[in-house]
């Protein structure tokens, strides 16, 4: 709650409950804010923290954070308008930005707190901040640069990022499995049942069909199918399907994944279990890592929208420092973005 008695103290003179619609809060270089502007964005979050159950105290603590938070928003918002107008572009269509967020809202039912009002305006300062970016990173006819932001992505930066980070782009190995489960309790106790897995293992060595033996001798569910486990839930059906490492308790794990495909186990005794396993790899993709090509314009996304963003983040910290603001302290740290 530290931080937010330090807003409470900053805000209280400029947010008071007393102040008139009319007092200037904020001027942007030419441009003023004011109460009541402030007042509205925020309308439908102070009802809201006043029909919580809050105490009086904290209540206005909340309601004047959220109020110096909008302010903050809305001061960015107008140094990208006055930005906008020096290069002569039109500002974002509000009615456009409506039906952005009913389509999102539509989407998306959990909206994190936010209003349609307040996703409104931070669709608008996105778009308007897009347009800014776009128009500040363009040539000129003559090709040169208006301005030093450059989004491109290097070739070279794409190879050192797959070479960086070859971990995210390596599959791992996959198998899918046929199993027999034989229950100590059904095969007359642990080496009674050792035994037979191992008379399994050779019938199934000489050439016996596995889904067939599995269906005379398994004891678990899967028998009646043939032995084929793991199963998966795939668009609300049960199918069998492909496993990865760790999966399997790791007596199995670790056979299994050894071992190649169309080849069967010995008799696995599971330490602390009530049963023994006999594996059969039907089938198995092989890990490594994926092919430079694949990935190359994944990458290439990736790396240009960090640079966007930091594009953005330093046009407005730039807007920023090389304007008039009062109050002075509006921004704690001018220098970074929050």
């Amino acid at each position: 709650m530290k931080w937010l008695y330090c807003v409470f103290l900053i805000c209280v003179p400029i947010f008071s409950q007393q102040q008139r619609s009319d007092t200037i809060v904020a001027i942007v270089n030419k441009d003023i804010i004011t109460y009541g502007d402030v007042l509205k964005k925020v309308k439908s979050i102070i009802q809201s923290i006043e029909a919580s159950g809050l105490p009086r105290k904290q209540k206005e603590l909340r309601k004047a954070a959220s109020m110096q938070a909008k302010l903050r928003d809305m001061v960015d918002t107008l140094l990208m308008q006055q930005e906008a107008k020096k290069y002569k572009l039109e500002l974002p269509n509000r009615e456009n930005i409506k039906k952005q967020v009913e389509k999102q809202l539509k989407k998306q039912k959990e909206t994190r707190g936010l209003d349609e009002f307040a996703l409104e305006d931070v669709f608008y300062s996105r778009e308007l901040l897009r347009n800014l970016l776009q128009a500040r990173s363009a040539y000129s006819q003559g090709g040169e640069r208006r301005a030093d932001i450059d989004t491109f992505v290097q070739p070279a930066e794409i190879c050192q990022y797959y070479k960086d980070n070859l971990g995210k782009y390596t599959k791992p190995p996959k198998i899918k499995t046929r199993i027999i489960t034989l229950f100590y309790s059904k095969n007359d106790g642990r080496e009674q049942t050792r035994a037979k897995a191992e008379s399994i293992v050779r019938e199934l060595r000489n050439e016996a069909d596995f889904a067939e033996i599995a269906k005379l001798y398994s004891n678990d569910p899967y028998a009646e199918s043939g032995g084929d486990w793991p199963r998966k839930l795939k668009d609300n059906k049960e199918v069998w399907d492909f496993i990865g490492k760790g999966e399997l308790p790791k007596e199995v794990d670790d056979i299994a994944f050894s071992m190649s495909k169309g080849e069967i186990s010995e008799p696995i005794m599971l330490d602390g279990e009530s049963y023994c396993q006999i594996v059969k790899i039907e089938d198995m993709v092989e890990g490594g890592a994926v092919p430079f090509t694949e990935v190359q314009p994944e990458i290439r996304r990736r790396l240009q929208n960090e640079k966007i963003v930091s594009a953005l983040k330093g046009m407005l910290t730039q807007l920023r420092r090389r304007s008039f603001l009062w109050p002075e302290n509006i921004f704690r740290n001018p220098n970074e973005l929050e």
